[in-house]
């Protein structure tokens, strides 16, 4: 059976986050009732989203649970917190903060608004935060934490693409004029054309922006949403282009509607990012006049317990996850029976300057990628690269080496390879714009980091099938006792195929791509399971086996 969509469930959570700091049992209630719902729906979608405040507090302490700030201490720094925090803050893991950080980082909410955001070595003074007055000075505070971050840089002997140049300073492209949206929707082919000579890798798993819009462009009035938030949102290159630069993600996302004949087209940002929200409303006052679209910014979670595929489109039905898996899983999307298209704002925000330019020569930055670099490193990188440059080709480019004198061990590659593979491997790199190179170093447990995968990937699923419930609790298990020196770690060489399985039988994507990184990890460091298993050792000499993992 059907359920008809509850577009307002997140609006009035969010409603009620906004005016009493939380949404607690009261409010659960109030939006039941309100909506005409059982309390225990309107419970059960709300609790899937630990980001969102749950109780009445002073301060809110967010700790980034993102990969590289794991990576970098930051679960350490979370139970240190959590047991010394007071009744009247409330320390949230959550899954990546919106401003771009080096790691770990934390940002410290206050009730009135204001928020402080500390990162790197800076993160540990959060402590300081905790016992605090109720009501520090405003000199205490510091910032909104709406940061950036720094300019997107070349790889040596390449230029950046023009959208690229213009990303820091928020500015359009010189031929931009309200006019485009006219022409692209009278002349998509050309539009097409256009795109497809500069606009995004060739093989990028999205297929390239021709490819994506011409499917949609195919369909009858279909849904648009742009996403302004990402898959990881951890220093997430969506999430940084649409606070650099709002105004060419508005007018990216309108340009497709026009290429497309998109029935609606909705924004998705960020609940508690309200100067990236402001912008992006600002700019829909601007172009929605000219371009004659139907388009709204919907803010919500950025963290959305399902996969990139269907997460999205189950906020927006505002129904329980595990209805939208199954809904949503397969390759025909559909919203209100129109179907629906994600676009990423790290690659529509081009779409201005890819339509306003003549097409008349191929240029020297077409087909280049953003990647951010990250990881074990003192700052995270964002850098646009030649599309067929390598891994190793982009680290040793940048000259980056780990800290204390360690070696690189491990990167992870963006979504169609997500790793970890060893770092001698020779791997083309991630093609996909916007992707992550995640390096690990020497100092990196891998049957540590594989526990860390296997938990992001149980909170990933969101529950609708028997596999997606129960995999990853068992890889949890498994993986933990190796660790801990418990005989039940014995069993780990038969995970890899109970994943594998559990994959091919969930309901949608979400799964798989929750648990292809733990693959990754036994398949490419089975060595450290076995040290651990059999010699009660840690190859990399980061933790005592036999204690017990927290977490």
């Amino acid at each position: 059976m059907r359920l008809r969509p509850r577009h307002e469930l997140i609006d009035l959570a969010i409603a009620s986050i906004c005016e009493n700091g939380y949404v607690g049992e009261a409010q659960v209630e109030e939006i039941a009732s309100r909506l005409k719902l059982p309390s225990s729906r309107v419970y059960g979608f709300l609790t899937q989203f630990g980001e969102l405040p749950g109780k009445a507090s002073r301060k809110v302490v967010r700790v980034c649970a993102g990969p590289a700030c794991y990576l970098n201490g930051a679960d350490d720094l979370y139970a240190a917190l959590k047991d010394k925090a007071h009744a009247g803050t409330d320390v949230i893991r959550d899954p990546g903060l919106g401003s771009w950080h080096r790691s770990p980082a934390v940002r410290v909410e206050y009730p009135d608004g204001k928020a402080v955001l500390m990162e790197g070595s800076s993160a540990w003074q959060a402590f300081d935060a905790l016992p605090g007055p109720e009501n520090p000075g405003e000199d205490e505070r510091g910032g909104t934490g709406d940061g950036a971050a720094s300019a997107i840089q070349a790889m040596p002997g390449s230029r950046l693409s023009p959208w690229c140049e213009a990303m820091a300073a928020g500015s359009m492209p010189e031929g931009w004029n309200p006019g485009l949206f006219g022409w692209a929707s009278e002349h998509r082919v050309e539009a097409l054309r256009s795109i497809g000579e500069g606009g995004t890798p060739k093989n990028s798993a999205y297929g390239g922006l021709p490819r994506m819009l011409g499917a949609a462009a195919a369909t009858q009035s279909p849904t648009l949403i742009c996403d302004a938030v990402g898959e990881e949102v951890e220093n997430n290159a969506g999430n940084t282009v649409t606070a650099l630069n709002a105004r060419a993600v508005a007018a990216g996302a309108l340009l497709a509607g026009a290429i497309c004949g998109a029935g609606e087209i909705l924004l998705y940002v960020r609940w508690n990012e309200g100067a990236t929200t402001a912008a992006m409303e600002d700019s829909l006052r601007e172009f929605l006049p000219s371009s004659g679209m139907n388009a709204s910014v919907h803010a919500g979670p950025a963290h959305i317990p399902s996969s990139f595929d269907i997460g999205r489109a189950g906020v927006m039905q505002g129904i329980m996850l595990w209805q939208a898996a199954s809904k949503y899983g397969w390759d025909e999307v559909l919203y209100d029976d129109h179907p629906l298209f994600i676009l990423p704002a790290d690659i529509i925000y081009k779409l201005p300057w890819l339509i306003s330019r003549d097409g008349s020569e191929v240029a020297p930055w077409a087909h280049n990628r953003m990647v951010k670099v990250g990881g074990c490193l003192a700052f995270p990188r964002l850098v646009e690269a030649p599309e067929d440059l390598a891994v190793t080709d982009i680290v040793s480019g940048l000259g980056l080496r780990p800290e204390r004198g360690r070696s690189f061990k491990a990167f992870h590659c963006g979504r169609s390879a997500p790793g970890p593979v060893p770092f001698g491997v020779a791997m083309e790199g991630p093609r996909e714009e916007g992707a992550e190179i995640l390096l690990l170093d020497s100092s990196v447990c891998m049957v540590r980091w594989a526990l860390y995968l296997a938990r992001r990937a149980e909170k990933g699923c969101c529950g609708g099938c028997t596999p997606g419930r129960l995999a990853p609790k068992v890889a949890v298990e498994t993986i933990r006792a190796v660790l801990e020196g418990d005989t039940r770690g014995s069993e780990w060489p038969g995970l890899a195929s109970l994943l594998e399985k559990a994959a091919g039988l969930a309901l949608c994507p979400a799964l798989k791509r929750g648990i292809d990184p733990v693959l990754y990890c036994l398949a490419n460091f089975g060595e450290e399971f076995v040290a651990h298993c059999d010699e009660g050792r840690c190859m990399a000499g980061a933790c005592t086996t036999g204690s017990t993992v927290t977490g």
